[in-house]
């Protein structure tokens, strides 16, 4: 039995028997959050490929995907994220490998990607820091 807050759709029938019932227990919020945490994932799942292919010593390679590793935990928290680690985080990614940083900046300033507006703001602050 579906809850209050689902949807179930009849999609056909078997031998006049069987229906297939789709349940959607998820809010339109709940989803919009899952897909923007899915596409936050990808997306630091292909800044780590850039660290990995990097050459860098390997305690700087460490230090760097920890750094990358943290911007993605705080991202995912979206308006509860620690502004004081995002910058840290971003701060030492610019120093240590600015194209990766301006790969985050583009990514952040286009709103269809959905990765928050603590995100953008700290990157455009810690971006006119070092103009």
């Amino acid at each position: 039995m579906p809850s209050n807050n689902s949807q179930v759709v009849n999609i056909g029938s078997v031998n006049g028997k069987n229906k297939i019932i789709i349940n959607q227990t998820q809010s339109v919020e709940e989803k919009i959050i899952n897909l923007n945490i899915e596409k936050a994932n990808i997306f630091f799942d292909s800044l780590q490929e850039r660290v990995n292919g990097k050459e860098l010593n390997r305690a700087n390679k460490a230090y760097l995907r920890n750094s990358v590793q943290g911007l993605r935990n705080e991202v995912i928290l979206g308006d509860r994220a620690d502004e004081s680690k995002l910058q840290h985080f971003l701060a030492d990614i610019r120093r240590m490998a600015p194209d990766i940083f301006d790969v985050i900046f583009q990514t952040a300033i286009n709103p269809m990607l959905g990765l928050g507006t603590v995100l953008l703001k700290i990157v455009r602050r810690i971006a006119e820091q070092t103009s």
